[in-house]
């Protein structure tokens, strides 16, 4: 059988967990799918040459390390962004954690970042550089989403019941629900018969179940390629809602979905128990082991620093 087209990426500055999260990733799924595997990164954190030698040396020399560019979109201003608003999430957020915000902006627009190559393959998913993978997995993600002829799935699903909208939860969804019912309107997109379609009939359903949030994608490339997506995330960015409310990667793909979709959502932990992601699960991925190496990702060198007018080019389609 013809070898799919795939890749495997990841955004990371946890360097001390790195080694031992591809250590894991590599014995018990990539040896046998032998995918290559792109670790982006920004700043110097890995221009340490030894290091990446180490690595392809121990690991596999497929692994591939590029240093992408980052920076607030010229549109907004320093005043703009999620750690100048009132609530407590925010301001407890902190000017060091603009990275962060650049993180989210780079898994919602990786497909057509400055510097990816998501656009030489087929398919692709990415990982946390926290991920430990503990057990063997015999089935190929991508194969999955051809069998089940499917163009996304994900890792895990949730939703968030009623008393998980904490307060937390709705400080860094800020005016999304609003945005959404103005976005379905202005596109004229017709309603869904599906559970999660429910989240648009108010904001109180919202926070309900039907707040899908969808946990490392599992993509057939054409999903980025359609006008849908190319209209949402252009919306997206438009919105600064991102930069603004910290609006997560997460739940604007889950959202997108939702309102996009007419059809069930095929999460790899479902209720077949084919996999699942939480610590220590059925699919064997340990989601909080390394972070007792390294918790926190270090932030970005330059807080301050803003794209040009031509380096925002990518963010609208």
């Amino acid at each position: 059988m013809e070898k799919i087209n795939g890749m495997i990426f990841c955004l990371s500055s946890r360097k001390k967990c790195l080694k031992k999260s591809l250590e894991s990733l590599y014995e018990n799924y990539n040896n046998k799918f032998d995918y290559p595997v792109y670790i982006y990164y920004f700043d110097d954190i890995y221009d340490d040459q030894d290091y990446v030698n180490d690595i392809k040396n121990t690991i596999n020399n497929k692994i591939n390390f590029y240093k992408i560019d980052y920076g607030i979109p010229c549109f907004l201003e320093k005043k703009d962004l999620f750690y100048k608003r009132s609530n407590n999430y925010a301001r407890n957020f902190g000017v060091q954690r603009t990275g962060y915000l650049h993180m989210i902006n780079f898994f919602v627009n990786s497909y057509y970042y400055p510097g990816t190559h998501l656009k030489n393959y087929d398919f692709c998913f990415h990982f946390d550089d926290e991920t430990l993978w503990t057990k063997k997995i015999e089935k190929d993600f991508f194969k999955i989403l051809q069998e089940e002829k499917k163009i996304i799935s994900s890792f895990n699903t949730y939703h968030y019941p009623p008393e998980a909208a904490s307060s937390r939860t709705r400080n860094t969804t800020e005016n999304l629900y609003e945005f959404c019912v103005d976005y379905i309107k202005k596109y004229n997109i017709s309603k869904k018969n599906t559970k999660y379609f429910k989240a648009f009939e108010s904001k109180n359903n919202f926070y309900k179940n039907y707040f899908l949030i969808t946990d490392s994608q599992i993509y057939n490339n054409n999903y980025f390629k359609s006008e849908e997506w190319k209209s949402w995330i252009t919306e997206i960015n438009r919105s600064g809602g991102i930069y603004k409310y910290r609006w997560g990667d997460h739940e604007l793909n889950g959202l997108f979905w939702a309102i996009h979709y007419d059809e069930e959502y095929l999460s790899i932990n479902d209720n077949k128990n084919r996999f699942s992601v939480t610590s220590n699960n059925d699919l064997g991925i340990n989601l909080t082991e390394l972070r007792k190496i390294q918790r926190f990702a270090p932030g970005v060198k330059n807080n301050n620093k803003k794209l040009s007018d031509k380096e925002c080019e990518y963010l609208f389609h």
